[in-house]
């Protein structure tokens, strides 16, 4: 069953539920708008072309949502993958993100992950280190919004807001985690090798780690003009 698709990769309702097992999908289509209203937020029409109303088209979010209600074993089978991808995902199931990079052929997407992956440990080391010389309290949070300042001139969540993301690193160009990584990489090994104990020196040997990458980055853009 072909299920027809517009430009942008909307796709027939009826067709959905007809390759999903509905033997009578208009009816079946009808039936669900009624019971579950917030298909119809999800649903435009489009001309194929030729005589006769234009059929009802779904987003592919909408479409999702459309086969977690439909009747059927073929819908109850997607339920089933549907729901242990959704666990895996909660569980952080490392094999979610492996599938995804398996399927990626972007090089500038899997340079993303590398880098992304890189800054995620950098992370964890220095907040690890942050704990093995005494901080507390709102120290990983302080230590944070400085470097997120350090590179783009705002906090975590101005960053993140701006770029319409959770969490500002999703937003972060490849040279901005190699930069995140850098300093809180150097960060790490100078509270090590200076023996500090406490926020209060922690801060400060972050701040200065954070105003050297700063100045350093501003030379060398300075010196590519």
């Amino acid at each position: 069953m072909e299920i027809r698709a517009t430009p942008d990769g909307r796709v027939v309702a009826t067709d959905v539920l007809a390759a999903f097992g509905q033997k009578n999908p208009k009816a079946a289509w009808t039936a669900l708008k009624s019971t579950y209203p917030e298909l119809v937020q999800e649903t435009c029409t489009y001309s194929f072309g030729g005589a006769g109303r234009p059929p009802e088209v779904l987003s592919r979010k909408g479409a999702m949502k459309l086969l977690m209600v439909a009747n059927g074993p073929k819908a109850a089978e997607f339920r089933e993958w549907a729901s242990t991808t959704l666990i895996a995902f909660l569980d952080a199931d490392i094999r979610v993100a492996d599938s995804v990079i398996q399927r990626n052929e972007s090089p500038e997407d899997l340079e993303w992950i590398e880098k992304r992956v890189k800054s995620k440990k950098a992370r964890n080391h220095h907040t690890a280190t942050i704990k093995r010389c005494g901080g507390e309290g709102m120290i990983y949070r302080d230590t944070t919004v400085a470097t997120s300042r350090g590179l783009v001139g705002m906090s975590p969540s101005e960053f993140a807001a701006q770029a319409g993301v959770k969490n500002a690193r999703d937003a972060y160009n490849t040279t901005l985690l190699n930069r995140n990584t850098y300093v809180e990489t150097a960060s790490a090994a100078a509270m090590e090798s200076n023996g500090v104990q406490g926020n209060q020196q922690i801060m400060r040997i972050h701040q200065v780690v954070v105003d050297a990458e700063s100045k350093m980055w501003r030379e060398i853009m300075g010196s590519r003009h």
